[in-house]
């Protein structure tokens, strides 16, 4: 059985997060939700859900905090082979042969060579590896790496392979058996690691989400050398990238909702160097004694560095895509009331 520990909610993806959500309900919840799916995401997520390991009750609880009653009592769930063959026997009852074919794809020639092994590997080691090899198996490469992993391995990267390999990532459809197969063979020879196809089917979104969790510095090189070799890419990357500014945009109900979940210490680091303007955001979606608490966290301290205060925003980002992820949120901007709008025009 997998016991790898998952990694924080905060680093998870969204096909990671959507997992332990299904792991998490009972098996006819699940099959009400698998209904909804394509056979791709069906498939996706049953790899997913054998990959994930021993995860915890506080990644449950940042995924979906409806689990923690359920799971008050500390234990944690096995994602597994076992555990995904039995809940997918459950949800799509009388598509034995779609469920067998899953699950033999989930296995693939052996149970214990997966791409999750790769992360074992320092992210700059294996940065100096794929920068010496042809920029399209880098990309490849990259394509089946968790987010958090793919991201410190392209920060890793000297600038110019960083921008050829982001572009190439960009443009990469789906990967050929065949070609996996060769990359497989190369990195199991090199780096002694069996591997596994996963499907990235939004490119410019999967970019996104690298590059939201590298620090500013390096946010800022990576888009500034994809802007200089692809703008049309850098533009699209940047449609898709949400930050911390974008959380004032949201929803009063989503905005509070996000308020439940994070640490207020850590969201009044990420406001540090904030106008005020952005602060009553939060604030004013407090009650008065938790205002009152939050405005002495802010004035409490010194002058913050600012890698401290963007660490704390990209944590706050990354745990509002978690909720975005886990349906608990919108991270959609609201709509002004018809009355601003006609005013403003």
């Amino acid at each position: 059985m997998n016991t790898t520990p998952t990694p924080s909610p905060l680093r998870l993806s969204g096909v990671e997060r959507a997992a332990v959500l299904l792991l998490g309900l009972p098996p006819e919840h699940m099959g009400r939700v698998m209904e909804l799916l394509n056979e791709d995401e069906i498939r996706s997520i049953s790899r997913t859900m054998s990959r994930l390991g021993r995860v915890d009750p506080a990644v449950i609880e940042a995924v979906c905090t409806d689990f923690m009653g359920r799971l008050a009592g500390g234990n944690a769930i096995i994602g597994s082979h076992e555990t995904t063959e039995r809940l997918l026997r459950a949800a799509l009852s009388g598509r034995d042969e779609l469920v067998d074919s899953i699950m033999q794809e989930v296995r693939g020639p052996t149970t214990t060579g997966t791409w999750e092994r790769v992360t074992t590997v320092d992210a700059k080691v294996l940065a100096a590896y794929l920068a010496n090899e042809h920029p399209q198996v880098a990309a490849v490469v990259l394509s089946q790496l968790f987010a958090d992993y793919a991201a410190q391995v392209l920060a890793a990267l000297p600038p110019d392979a960083a921008s050829d390999i982001m572009v190439r990532l960009l443009e990469l459809g789906t990967v050929n058996r065949d070609i996996l197969d060769d990359v497989e063979r190369a990195l199991r020879n090199d780096l002694g690691m069996d591997l596994g196809q996963d499907k990235k089917k939004n490119a410019h979104g999967y970019m996104a989400d690298l590059i939201a969790r590298v620090d500013g510095d390096t946010e800022a090189r990576l888009l500034g050398a994809l802007e200089t070799s692809a703008p049309e890419h850098a533009a699209q990357v940047r449609k898709n990238m949400f930050t911390f500014a974008d959380l004032v945009k949201i929803s009063k109900t989503a905005v509070q909702a996000l308020l439940q979940e994070c640490d207020k210490s850590r969201l009044a680091m990420g406001l540090k160097l904030s106008d005020d303007a952005t602060r009553q955001v939060f604030l004013q979606n407090m009650s008065e004694r938790q205002a009152k608490m939050f405005r002495e966290e802010l004035e409490s301290g010194g002058a913050p560095k600012k890698a401290e205060v963007e660490a704390a925003q990209k944590e706050i980002v990354l745990l509002a895509k978690a909720l975005s992820a886990a349906g608990l949120i919108s991270l959609e901007p609201e709509e002004a009331p018809a009355a601003e709008t006609a005013a403003a025009a």
